[in-house]
């Protein structure tokens, strides 16, 4: 994995969890349309009764998912932030703060840095240098079990 991969993990996951959470939403209001078909309409023997209960069951599943997702968040946003606080460079510390912690966009962070948006790509391909060192010291730290 590189070093961009490796920071790019929690924008990923953050992009999935919005996605499971927009699933739920739908999920939610198709569960609110069946209660509300049951307690107006006429019951007939082709309905299922057991359809609110099962959408129900597939909600929590998926809250249990979420909440699964946002506890690995929480987890790889410390890990990452912990790598990029490594780095020794401040310039450096910062850009990868602002495109990988906060998910902001090269221009906003040349914005930021008061750049050209070509000195923000120098700096980030020195930054995932530092980074790609950062990530082969700990490695060859890691005790193996």
């Amino acid at each position: 994995m590189t070093a961009k991969d490796y920071l790019r993990q929690a924008f990923r996951l953050d992009v999935r969890i919005d996605a499971k959470l927009t699933q739920l939403s739908s999920l939610r209001e198709l569960a609110k349309r069946v209660r509300t078909t049951f307690g107006d309409a006429p019951r007939s023997n082709s309905v299922n009764p057991h359809r609110t209960e099962s959408i129900m069951e597939k909600i929590w599943k998926m809250e249990a998912d979420i909440d699964k997702d946002i506890d690995r968040l929480v987890d790889l946003k410390a890990e990452i932030a912990a790598t990029i606080a490594a780095v020794s460079h401040p310039r450096q510390r910062l850009l990868l703060e602002l495109r990988y912690s906060c998910f902001h966009t090269w221009n906003e962070i040349a914005d930021k840095l008061d750049c050209s948006t070509d000195n923000v790509y120098a700096l980030h391909k020195s930054a995932l240098k530092s980074v790609k060192n950062i990530r082969k010291d700990l490695l060859r730290c890691t005790p193996f079990p």
